[in-house]
Order: structure tokens, then C-alpha cells, then sequence
């Protein structure tokens, strides 16, 4: 029998951008938006904490209860076991400093949590349970799954620096001081530009422009306007429609984004704001949100830590 040898060397140690998690003051209102708005299930739930999910994974978003609201944490899905040990050599080896020697998320057990650059905690793990129904009927827009998280970084060349380095994201496409940067065939798991540090927004794929417009009637039901869209975006080439979530967050919807098949052959963009080129936002409009707009003013800091940090993975 001949066995198909994989050098998993050259295979990227992160596969998908799995969930964030978000410390808000009001839990149940929180709660209340990702299932009839979003249209999310809760998997699972404590007093202090809920779980949320599009599908079979436990969860793709977490809210916490707090005095302070911020991010919690990101968590990164590695490409198996030999990734999450791949991944925690490199950053004993950068030094970076470690909150945890196992996730903090309590269904997760093969994995740690470490701080990237600006303070932000990222959950590298492997075995996010996929044991959630799928026959159940939400009472919002569903999306299809998770799919990025957007980052105004006070130093973006260092967080995607520690991101390439690290965890083997490739660059697409340079904008604003920073990048947008996958990885993934879908063109961004992540962008990092230059900004206040704060996470933007969190963005979830749907299948079509059918469920933007179901999602535009939800929120004229409930007499709140979309933030922007729909447009289609230059970067990434996605329909998108942005709506304001719990915590003075942004939430995208979106479709049709493109890929990239050939991390060999592609060639990463350059998209300008000067001289009004407005296609890195929009290729149908005119239109893009002025820095007084409610949409440019939303995002949250990364969380502060009670205590020091681990010194080094054992």
C-alpha cells in the first residue's frame, strides 16, 4: 500500500480565523442581537458567559459579562496537533509573552493563548468541538460561517509581522499603513491597518445578496439603519453590508469574496485613499463613510489581564 506523504513543513500552521470573544456590560442584550438579529444559537451558557454559533462548531462567538467592554480574546484555528506544537516554538523562540498554557475557552484542551503586538490575546487550538444540530430554524439572518476580524493597529507592521512570522498569514493586499492578510484561500482573515487600537469589526459570510436584503428588512423592522452597504469592496472583491453589534462593535455581512488559489503566483495589491479613489471601499458608489460617521467611530481595545504573564511554555 503506498501512503501519500504530506511535508507538513510547508503547510501554513493557521487554517481559519475561529471566533472572538467579547467582554460587553449588558450580556443579555448582547445575547438577545446575535440570535434575533444575527440569527445564532447559544451552545452553551453560564451566568457570566454565553457561546454562539452559525453551525456544527461549538461556537464562533463568545460574549462575557463585564464592567469594561473590550475583546477578550481571538482564537486561530491551527491545522492540527503538529501546528499548535509548531506554533508554540515559535513564540517561545520570539519571545512573546504567553497568558496561558492551555486555551481559555473550557471546551478546548490542545491548545495556548499568547499575546500578539497592541496586547491582543490570540487562542491557538485544534479541537473545537463540531458536535452542535444543524436543524434548527433561526429567527435572523443566519450567516454561513465566520470569517474575519478587522484590526486598527497603533503599530500594524509589528502585528503583521508577528502574524507572517508566526503564523504564516500572506500578505493580499497593502492599504493604509498595514495590510489585509489570509490564511486561508479567502482573500483576508484579517486586516491590520493603522488606527487607535481597537478590533472593528467581526464579519461572517452569508451565501448571497438575497439574505443582505432580508438582513436590510430585519433591521427596518426594528427601525435601525445598516451602517454602510451594500457595496462591493475593492480589497477582497466581497458585497458587504456593515450593522452596528453589541459593544460598540461593527458586524459585516458578506459574500462572493474572492480567492486565492496560487500562494506562488499571486502578486498583493496596493489600494490608495489619495487623490479620492474610493474603489479599495466601493465600486458601485461614490460613497464612503466620512470620519464623523457612526460606522468609523465603533470598535473595542484589546482586554486588560489581572496578573503578569506566563514567562515561557513548559
Amino acid at each position: 500500500m503506498i501512503m501519500n506523504m504530506i511535508d507538513l513543513s510547508k503547510r501554513p500552521v493557521v487554517s481559519a480565523i475561529g471566533h472572538v470573544a467579547i467582554r460587553v456590560k449588558d450580556l443579555g442584550a448582547a445575547v438577545e442581537h446575535a440570535t434575533t438579529i444575527m440569527g445564532l444559537r447559544v451552545s452553551d451558557r453560564t451566568a457570566d458567559r454565553v457561546d454562539l454559533t452559525e453551525g456544527l462548531s461549538h461556537h464562533s462567538l463568545t460574549y462575557i459579562k463585564s464592567d469594561v467592554e473590550a475583546i477578550d480574546h481571538m482564537g486561530f484555528e491551527a491545522a492540527g496537533p503538529w501546528a499548535v506544537e509548531e506554533i508554540r516554538r515559535r513564540v517561545k523562540d520570539a519571545g512573546l509573552p504567553v497568558l496561558s498554557d492551555r486555551p481559555f475557552d473550557e471546551c478546548l484542551s490542545d491548545g495556548f493563548v499568547f499575546e500578539a503586538p497592541g496586547g491582543w490575546a490570540i487562542e491557538i487550538y485544534s479541537d473545537m468541538p463540531h458536535d452542535q444540530p444543524l436543524d434548527w430554524v433561526p429567527s435572523g439572518v443566519r450567516p454561513r460561517r465566520f470569517g474575519h476580524l478587522n484590526i486598527a493597529a497603533t503599530d500594524p507592521d509589528a502585528v503583521i509581522k508577528v502574524m507572517c512570522d508566526i503564523l504564516d498569514f500572506r500578505v493580499s493586499d497593502h492599504f493604509r499603513g498595514g495590510a489585509f492578510i489570509r490564511c486561508n484561500p479567502e482573500h483576508h482573515g484579517l486586516g491590520v491597518v493603522k488606527g487607535p487600537g481597537k478590533l472593528h469589526h467581526h464579519a461572517w459570510e452569508i451565501e448571497n445578496m438575497t439574505d443582505l436584503a432580508h438582513l436590510g428588512d430585519l433591521l427596518d423592522d426594528l427601525r435601525v439603519f445598516m451602517l454602510a452597504g451594500p457595496v462591493r469592496h475593492g480589497m477582497g472583491n466581497n458585497i458587504a453590508s456593515y450593522f452596528e453589534g453589541p459593544g460598540q462593535m461593527a458586524v459585516e455581512y458578506y459574500c462572493d469574496m474572492v480567492k486565492i488559489w496560487n500562494d506562488e503566483t499571486y502578486e498583493p495589491g496596493v489600494w490608495s485613499e489619495d487623490a479620492g479613489d474610493l474603489r479599495w471601499f466601493t465600486r458601485w458608489t461614490q460613497q464612503v463613510p466620512s470620519p464623523d460617521m457612526r460606522i468609523r467611530q465603533l470598535g473595542l481595545p484589546p482586554a486588560e489581564r489581572d496578573g503578569a504573564s506566563l514567562a515561557a511554555i513548559d
